[in-house]
């Protein structure tokens, strides 16, 4: 990033995901360790339990698959954290190494939490049909600012039907 002069700012947060699809830094490797290295310069690691070749190490993440999604990252920080602790607690790595998998509808949560509402979608309006034949005009009007604002709302909640 090139900084550019009197841009900053300060945003109150919550939390902060930082997601900028890098290629990990292996330098900081000890090559003593032996720890294998793929050919795309990620850590190689048992998919199962995120073991790499060195004993009580682990690795999961973009150091292990690249750049992916930040769900993707969270899901194997839940996966390697179970292996990491059936290995401190001496329990085997492999047995019912499954996650249990809940669907849960992430729109009937924050509806019922009161997080979000059903809104309806902004009408519209376009051009009667008998207009429509004698104009090359759109047919449907484009959305001013405050109603574009207002459908993009939705989305949170997914209402869109």
């Amino acid at each position: 990033p090139l900084p550019i002069s009197a841009s900053e700012f300060l945003l109150k947060i919550d939390t902060l995901i930082v997601a900028m699809g890098q290629s990990p830094d292996l330098s900081f490797l000890d090559e003593e360790r032996e720890l294998r290295i793929g050919e795309d310069n990620s850590i190689v690691v048992n998919p199962i339990t995120y073991t790499t070749s060195q004993p009580g190490i682990f690795a999961a993440g973009d150091v292990v698959k690249g750049s992916s999604s930040v769900i993707e990252a969270i899901a194997a920080g839940k996966r390697v954290a179970i292996s990491m602790h059936r290995y401190l607690q001496g329990e085997s790595l492999r047995e019912d190494h499954q996650i249990d998998e809940v669907i849960v509808s992430a729109n009937k949560v924050l509806k019922e939490k009161g997080f979000v509402e059903q809104k309806k979608r902004v009408e519209i309006s376009t051009l009667p049909i008998e207009r429509r034949r004698s104009t090359l005009r759109e047919i449907e009007r484009v959305l001013e600012e405050k109603e574009a604002i207002q459908e993009a709302k939705r989305c949170l909640a997914c209402s869109c039907g």
